[in-house]
This record gives C-alpha cells, sequence and structure tokens, in this order.
C-alpha cells in the first residue's frame, strides 16, 4: 500500500472531532440540569424509583466525560499530526508510517476517490441540536406554559392530575372521618402516599434520556463521515490505525446510545404503571368517598331509628344490614385498589432490576485509551 497525506484534510478532520468534543461537554451539563428530580418528599413508588436515580445520572454523565475525553485528546493529536505533515517532506514521512504495524480492519477509500469528498468535513449531524429541553421546551415563558398545559392532556402526569387526595375527587371532611370510623385509619392518606412524587420530571428523565442517545449517535456519524473523507487523501498504516481507533470507539458510542435507549424505556414505562394505577386511583377514591358519607348518614339514621322504644330495633335492622353492605363495599374496593398497587409495584420492581443492569453499558468504554495516555502512540508527534 502507497503512502499519500493531505495536512489540511487531516486538520479538517480534526476540527471534526474537536466539535464531537465540545458536544460532549455540553451533554455533559445538559444531562446535570435536566435529570434533577425532588428526592425529598415522595411516597412509596418515588421511594423505589428514586432511590437510584443519581447513580444512573452520575453513570451517564462519567460516559459522556469519557467521551469527551477520548475526542479532545483525539483532535489534538490529529492537530499535531498535520503540522507534523506540514513540516516534513513526503519521503520522510513515508519512512515514518512504514514504521507503523498494519492495522486489522482498516485500509483508506482509492487514492483520488472513493464514496467520501477529501475536502468535506461539516458535521453530517448537528449532535448539539439533540440537546432539547424535556417536551421541546421553550425558553419563552408564554410559550412554555402553554406547552406545560398541553402535556397535562397528553399522558396527565400523577403530580398534577392528583396532587393529593384531597384535591382527587374532593373527599369531604365527613367523608374521611367517616372512613376513619369504617376502616380504624385514613385511607386516603395511605393511597396518597402511594403515588406522591415528582413524577412529572421523572417522565421528563426518559426524553433527556433518549436526546443523549441521539448524541451518542450523531457523533458517530459524524465520525464515520470524516475517517471516510479524511482517507480519499491520507494513505498509509497511520491512517488505517487512525480509522480502526474510531470505528472501535464509535462501537463504544453505540453502546452508550443502546443505554440511553434502555433508560429512556423504563423511565417512560415506570412513569405509565403510575398513571394507569392513578387512574384507577381516582375513580376509586371519588366511589369510597361517597359510599363512605352515604354508609355514615344511614349508620345514625339507623342508630337514630334503633333508639326509638317501640319498634326501633326491628325497624333499624334493614337499615343496618344496608349500612354494612356499604362497608363491604368499601372494604372490598379499597382492597382492589390495593390489588392494584401492589402489582405497580412489582412492576416497577422489575423495571429496577432491568435499569441496574442496563446501566453497566455505561462502562463499555471505561477501558478505551485516549489519544494522550501511554496506551496509544503517535510516532510522528512524539
Amino acid at each position: 500500500m502507497g503512502f499519500e497525506v493531505e495536512p489540511d484534510a487531516i486538520q479538517g478532520f480534526a476540527s471534526l472531532v474537536s466539535r464531537g468534543a465540545d458536544g460532549a461537554t455540553k451533554a455533559v451539563d445538559y444531562a446535570s440540569n435536566n435529570t434533577q428530580i425532588d428526592k425529598a418528599v415522595g411516597g412509596a413508588l418515588w421511594d423505589m424509583v428514586a432511590g437510584s436515580h443519581d447513580e444512573y445520572v452520575e453513570s451517564a454523565k462519567k460516559a459522556l466525560g469519557k467521551a469527551q475525553s477520548v475526542l479532545n485528546s483525539s483532535q489534538s493529536e490529529l492537530s499535531k499530526s498535520a503540522k507534523y505533515y506540514r513540516e516534513t517532506d513526503t519521503e520522510t514521512a513515508s519512512k515514518m508510517d512504514a514504521t507503523y504495524p498494519g492495522s486489522k480492519g482498516g485500509g483508506g477509500a482509492p487514492s483520488g476517490g472513493g464514496s467520501g469528498s477529501g475536502s468535506d468535513f461539516a458535521d453530517a449531524q448537528d449532535a448539539s441540536a439533540t440537546l432539547k429541553k424535556p417536551d421541546g421546551g421553550s425558553d419563552n415563558p408564554l410559550i412554555a406554559y402553554g406547552q406545560g398545559h398541553a402535556d397535562e392532556y397528553v399522558m396527565n402526569p400523577v403530580q398534577k392530575t392528583l396532587g393529593t387526595v384531597l384535591d382527587l375527587g374532593s373527599p369531604s371532611t365527613v367523608a374521611v372521618e367517616a372512613v376513619k370510623l369504617l376502616c380504624g385509619y385514613d385511607i386516603f392518606g395511605e393511597i396518597n402516599n402511594w403515588i406522591l412524587g415528582d413524577w412529572t420530571k421523572y417522565k421528563d428523565c426518559a426524553e433527556v434520556w433518549s436526546n443523549l442517545g441521539s448524541f451518542c449517535d450523531a457523533v458517530a456519524a459524524n465520525l464515520k463521515k470524516g475517517t471516510t473523507n479524511v482517507g480519499v487523501t491520507w494513505q498509509g498504516n497511520a491512517y488505517d490505525a487512525a480509522k480502526v481507533y474510531f470505528d472501535e470507539f464509535s462501537k463504544k458510542l453505540a453502546d452508550f446510545k443502546e443505554t440511553f435507549e434502555s433508560l429512556r424505556q423504563c423511565y417512560h414505562a415506570a412513569a405509565q404503571e403510575v398513571f394507569q394505577l392513578a387512574e384507577l386511583l381516582k375513580s376509586g377514591v371519588v366511589f369510597i368517598a361517597d359510599m363512605a358519607i352515604i354508609w355514615m348518614a344511614n349508620m345514625a339514621a339507623a342508630t337514630a331509628v334503633n333508639a326509638i322504644p317501640v319498634g326501633g330495633q326491628v325497624a333499624s335492622a334493614a337499615m343496618f344490614a344496608l349500612a354494612a353492605a356499604q362497608a363491604v363495599m368499601i372494604i372490598d374496593r379499597f382492597a382492589a385498589l390495593v390489588k392494584a398497587f401492589d402489582a405497580t409495584m412489582m412492576a416497577i420492581t422489575t423495571l429496577g432490576a432491568v435499569l441496574s443492569a442496563a446501566v453497566n453499558g455505561f462502562s463499555a468504554a471505561d477501558g478505551f485509551p485516549e489519544a494522550s495516555s501511554a496506551g496509544y502512540d503517535n510516532r510522528v508527534v512524539a
């Protein structure tokens, strides 16, 4: 294989890689600023998902930080290589290139041909443009306000749909006290504790993970274009080594994307599970509240009739029986809600296990050598 090099093309590729490094820096900040959730106040289900959230965020930021380091050191080495080739005659550079071992899987495009353009190093995709605010949020406060209300009807986030159980169906003080009298404790408070949490922000995190996955995909696409195009005018062992290096790193970016997609799916599924439970709880709380008031009224009436000296006990028997039937209906409905809550908890437990396994994908590039490290040897800039 012959040797050929065009320093300006290598510098163009360096600039493309440098933009990827800058984008990765933005991606780290994006992950920090758009994955914050309120863990201070939450219920049973919220505690199950919020506890590990920060761990996932830190793992994501570490992976993106590794990508930034690899890309930043790579652009620096490419720029140094371009400088070396400008200042070195072709014969000397060719002899230096021959000292590199051949790289398995390397090999550039034919000299002066191939499918790429040796001078085009514009980004194939705008990686930074993928880092959008959740739900396409706008910096314009009026647009953001309108979008926020529209989103309520798209998914009806639990926090806004339910708020507290007292907002949900507005059970009156009479209903609350009736249920306490019947069951011995405040089941409305217990139901509220099941789903209390910052579920709107949790749902938004699913979109953040998706955007970060798209960012990794865009960077990989840009690297592919860059390595293809620089290969039009750069031939030799050094290019082969560079091509293999960036091809392997692109595989790490693909692993990152797959991990982000797993997080997106799990976060979205968890929010949906809670939303579906919330819809069931809404109707259940309204039913229990209404039935509790009726039960209390019937009990009061039955007690008053029972106090009538003549015939009161006989007359009140049917009324007490009716109240008892209503009490059974309340208890049965609450039991159904408990069953639904248990099923949701089981589903979220399963999603948690999937998340714990998936996040390991962020370690894919942990051992990947950086161009400025001892594991990478660029003899032309030594």
